[in-house]
C-alpha cells in the first residue's frame, strides 16, 4: 500500500509532468491524491522541499 508520503510525491510527479513549477501547489497536490494539506505539512516544510527532493531522487534518471 502507497503510504501519505509517496501519494504526495506521485501527485508532484505526475503535475509538473504537465504544468510549469510555479503553477504546482500544495492544494493540487493533496486533492489529486486525497490527502490532506496538514498530512503534507506533517511530513514535508512545503511544495519547495518536495522538488527538491524529487530533484535529488530522480535526477540521475534523467538523460540531459
Amino acid at each position: 500500500m502507497i503510504n501519505c508520503k509517496e501519494k504526495i510525491l506521485i501527485s508532484a510527479i505526475e503535475l509538473l509532468d504537465n504544468e510549469i513549477v510555479s503553477g504546482v501547489t500544495t492544494n493540487n497536490l493533496t486533492k489529486l491524491q486525497n490527502v490532506s494539506e496538514p498530512a503534507l505539512y506533517s511530513l514535508y516544510e512545503g511544495k519547495q522541499e518536495i522538488l527538491n527532493y524529487i530533484i535529488k531522487e530522480y535526477a540521475s534518471y534523467i538523460e540531459w
